[in-house]
């Protein structure tokens, strides 16, 4: 096959890869092995070259935001400083640990570790580390709330993208994950994205829904700064949003704690919500629950079982009549 080809060829592996958690650089190494390619003839230089078509689209895509953070350079110094430059000082320190990685083992990593057992290796580690933190990560930070220590140690995650089948998505949503931030809000997309439209065949019911959902989220911790910011956000660049929330037909949503003393199994501290039904503003949906291992939560399933004790004892008895 001539060598344009396969150069080709590689290059829509590595387009296809690259904006994916996986890492591009362990599939271009799989690739070359798979199909029996020279290695030699497609190196690092040649990785890196791929890698620059796709930071062209990167730098394309996230132009305004790119323009955002610009503009900002001048208050980077302000104490008063907006999100932004905000964002400039997290990417900055998030940048160093991968800079002195790659100028202290360089070598080492394109001498010893750019084959395909180290790329097969920790492509299934990255898996496992993204699932654990998939599970485990409470999701409700935003990318605001970083702190530079915080993004720090997502660059030194970011630096071990340098060995072959770590992703550098990857390893940056699994930091990400475990320290609480959130994935890209969907309501971004829902809202401010207009390629959403065609997304979404029902983008009416999902734009509806997706308010629903943060109008709930607020009811349940107003104090969030991040779902504020959020909500502010798309407030003010969405007039479809913005009349959205807006809108008369509020929901009421309501949590908390409420205290009840039964008879039998004695005081009972459960977890509440509460919201008006859709169907008949008249009505309202109170859900009760305790928490897992608590007190009121064995109360309540020794009640349970009693209940069910009576039913069967119910049902036996009419079946002897």
């Amino acid at each position: 096959m001539p060598i344009i080809v396969q150069a080709a060829l590689l290059g829509v592996v590595q387009g296809l890869t690259e904006f994916l958690p996986v890492s591009s650089s362990a599939h271009l190494i799989l690739a070359r092995a798979f199909f029996g390619w020279d290695s030699d003839q497609f190196g690092l230089a040649f990785d890196v070259a791929c890698h620059v078509g796709t930071l062209v689209a990167v730098l394309i895509y996230f132009r305004r935001e790119i323009a955002a953070m610009v503009a900002s350079l001048p208050r980077l110094f302000n104490p008063a400083m907006d999100q932004d430059a905000h964002l400039i000082w997290l990417i900055a320190v998030g940048t160093i640990p991968a800079v002195v990685a790659g100028l202290l083992f360089k070598h080492q990593i394109e001498d010893h570790l750019r084959t395909p057992a180290v790329a097969a290796v920790t492509l299934a580690l990255g898996a496992v580390g993204f699932f654990v933190a998939e599970r485990s990560g409470s999701k409700t930070r935003s990318d605001q709330s970083l702190t530079l220590g915080e993004a720090f140690l997502i660059g030194c995650a970011q630096a071990l993208a340098l060995v072959p089948g770590v992703s550098r998505s990857g390893a940056t949503l699994t930091v990400a994950l475990l320290l609480g931030l959130r994935r890209a809000d969907s309501a971004r997309f829902i809202f401010l994205d207009p390629r959403a439209t065609d997304f979404y065949a029902d983008w009416e019911q999902v734009a509806t829904d997706a308010v629903a959902i943060l109008r709930s989220e607020a009811g349940r911790d107003p104090y969030d700064r991040g779902l504020s910011d959020l909500i502010g956000e798309l407030s003010t660049r969405s007039e479809t949003f913005r009349t959205r929330w807006a809108a008369h037909n509020v929901r009421f949503h309501d949590t908390g704690v409420k205290r009840f003393h039964h008879p039998v199994v004695g005081d009972l501290e459960l977890t509440f919500e509460t919201m008006q039904l859709s169907a008949d503003e008249g009505l309202m949906l109170f859900v009760y629950t305790a928490d897992v291992g608590s007190k009121s939560d064995d109360a309540l399933n020794l009640l349970a079982s009693w209940t069910a004790t009576l039913d069967q004892a119910e049902s036996a008895d009419v079946t002897d009549r």
